[in-house]
C-alpha cells in the first residue's frame, strides 16, 4: 500500500492549507495533524472545549485528551479525534479557526487493495467457516478504520522561537575582511616579537660603531 504524498509542515501559517480530499470511490486511511498557538491558558481551556464540541457536531468522537498547565501562563493540550472521512475538510477548516496555525499535515494511505484481497480470500475459503469468520472480521476492521480519519489536534501557548535571519552578503564580506585583517595583524605582531632581539643587537652595533669612530677621530687629532 503506497501512501499518497502528504502536505508537509509549514511553520507560521495564518490560514489553513487545503487538505487533500480523500477518494469517494476507494477505501483509505487518513491521518491529519494540526498544531495551533493560543494566547494563554484561559484560551487553551476554551479552545479545547470548542474542539470537543465541534468533533461531536461533525459526527466524530474523541479517542484521547491530554491537557496540562504547569503554571498559570503556559500549557498544552493534545487531542486525538476520529472524524468521518467525508467531513475531514470541514473539520480542518473549523479547527484552524481556533488559533494561529503553526504546522499542518495530512497523509492518505490507500487500503482498497487490502479490502479487495480479503473479499477474494473469503470467496475462496468456501466451507471453512472459521477462516471465513476471521477474514470477515478483518475486512470489517479495515473498512471501519477507513470510514473515519484520525486527527491529531495539538494546542499550545508556547510561541515558537523566531529564527535569526542569515547574514547578508555585505555582512559576510565585512566579517571576512575583518578576519583577514586580524590575521595579518597577528602575523605582523609575531614577526615583530621574533625580530626584536635582532633589531636591538643591530642598534647596539650601530651606536657602538659610531662611538668607536668618534674615539678614533679624537685620537688622531690629539696625535696631530
Amino acid at each position: 500500500m503506497k501512501p499518497v504524498p502528504s502536505v508537509g509542515s509549514k511553520e507560521g501559517l495564518t490560514a489553513p492549507a487545503p487538505a487533500p480530499a480523500p477518494s469517494t470511490s476507494r477505501a483509505q486511511n487518513v491521518n491529519a495533524t494540526l498544531r495551533l498557538l493560543v494566547d494563554n491558558t484561559t484560551d487553551l481551556s476554551g479552545t479545547t472545549q470548542q474542539a470537543l464540541r465541534a468533533t461531536r457536531r461533525l459526527g466524530g468522537y474523541v479517542v484521547a485528551v491530554d491537557y496540562g498547565t504547569p503554571d498559570a501562563s503556559e500549557g498544552t493540550a493534545s487531542l486525538r479525534l476520529r472524524i468521518p472521512v467525508s467531513r475531514l475538510q470541514a473539520a480542518v477548516v473549523r479547527f484552524s479557526g481556533l488559533g494561529q496555525i503553526l504546522a499542518q499535515q495530512t497523509q492518505i494511505t490507500d487500503v482498497q487493495r487490502r479490502l479487495d484481497e480479503l473479499t477474494r480470500q473469503i470467496r475462496r475459503a468456501r466451507g471453512n467457516k472459521t477462516k471465513i469468520a476471521a477474514l470477515r472480521r478483518e475486512r470489517m476492521q479495515v473498512s471501519r478504520r477507513a470510514a473515519y480519519a484520525t486527527v491529531a489536534l495539538d494546542l499550545t501557548t508556547h510561541e515558537p522561537e523566531k529564527k535569526a535571519a542569515p547574514p547578508s552578503r555585505l555582512d559576510r564580506a565585512v566579517s571576512d575582511a575583518a578576519g583577514v585583517l586580524t590575521a595579518e595583524l597577528a602575523v605582523g605582531a609575531y614577526a615583530l616579537i621574533v625580530a626584536s632581539p635582532l633589531l636591538i643587537l643591530l642598534g647596539a652595533a650601530f651606536v657602538g660603531g659610531r662611538a668607536y669612530r668618534r674615539y678614533s677621530d679624537q685620537r688622531l687629532l690629539e696625535r696631530a
